[in-house]
C-alpha cells in the first residue's frame, strides 16, 4: 500500500515536471511569433488549475472536518 502511494506521487511529480518542461520549450519556440497569445493561454490555464486544486483542497477540508465531527462526542451530552 505504501509503495503504491509513493509510486503515484512520483508519477504525478514526473508528469508535472514533463509538462512544465514541454510548456517552457513551447514558449521559447513560440516566443517570437505569438508570445502574447501564448502567455495569455498559459495565464488562463494556470488560473483554471488553481481553481481546480482549490476545489479539491476545500473538499478535503470538509471531508476531514465531517469525519472529525462524527468521531467527537457532543459537548452537551
Amino acid at each position: 500500500m505504501l509503495f503504491r502511494s509513493i509510486a503515484i506521487i512520483a508519477a504525478t511529480l514526473l508528469l508535472t515536471v514533463a509538462l512544465v518542461t514541454a510548456l517552457k520549450l513551447a514558449h521559447d519556440y513560440l516566443k517570437e511569433r505569438n508570445a502574447r497569445l501564448f502567455d495569455r493561454y498559459v495565464e488562463v490555464v494556470g488560473r483554471l488549475s488553481a481553481l481546480l486544486i482549490g476545489t479539491f483542497a476545500v473538499e478535503m477540508l470538509f471531508e476531514g472536518l465531517g469525519s472529525w465531527l462524527q468521531n467527537t462526542a457532543p459537548a452537551w451530552k
